[in-house]
């Protein structure tokens, strides 16, 4: 089940940073042919999917019980013990280091966000 959320996750993903905006987003210049705006390269989606797989793969193995809630049988003989101050420290390098990954990928989740925006108001 993880694995078809994760792979719907990241053609949806594709498909957004590939579509383009309506025509009646554009701005139209006489006598000139429409144009999309540039979407965001689907070379750049890429990596992007590969850091929230990898980020999906180590969040389960910090929280084993997140990873069976979600289906992933891998982890069901582990209890965290988030009670230390080692698993809090690691916790938080965690995700402060996903942040940053992610900072990396700043114009691509924009464009994805804009494109799922557009996508909603037109169904």
């Amino acid at each position: 089940m993880r694995k078809l959320f994760l792979r719907m996750l990241t053609a949806r993903a594709l498909l957004a940073a590939n579509t383009p905006l309506p025509v009646a987003a554009q701005k139209a210049q006489p006598g000139a042919k429409p144009t999309a705006k540039a979407p965001a390269s689907p070379a750049a989606a890429v990596p992007l999917a590969a850091l929230l797989e990898h980020y999906y793969d180590r969040k389960s193995q910090l929280f084993p019980m997140f990873a069976t809630f979600m289906g992933d049988n891998k982890y069901d003989d582990r209890l965290p013990n988030d009670q230390t101050q080692a698993f809090r420290d690691t916790a938080r390098s965690f995700y402060q280091r996903y942040q940053a990954q992610l900072r990396a990928f700043k114009g691509v989740v924009k464009q994805i966000g804009q494109n799922l925006r557009l996508g909603s108001q037109t169904v």
